[in-house]
């Protein structure tokens, strides 16, 4: 399974038209490891940014208050 997704990311990651990544799933299955650890390290080892919501209180308490698609993003 992780192999397949790896492959997804790569083939993702080679695109020139990609679109931003979004991940989502159960919890607990090693989405974050997927991403940071094994894609994000291998391809951009200096070039990515790591942010845990659970962590940084300012930032979530930004987004909570700032952060609207509906209104910034209509498309």
């Amino acid at each position: 399974m992780l192999r397949n997704a790896a492959n997804l990311l790569t083939k993702w990651n080679i695109r020139n038209n990609r679109k931003p990544l979004i991940v989502w799933g159960a919890r607990q299955v090693g989405k974050t490891y997927l991403v940071k650890d094994i894609f994000a390290e291998e391809y951009y080892p200096d070039a990515y940014i790591y942010i845990d919501f659970k962590i940084e209180d300012e930032i979530r308490d930004f987004c909570d208050h700032t952060a609207n698609a509906e209104i910034y993003f209509l498309i």
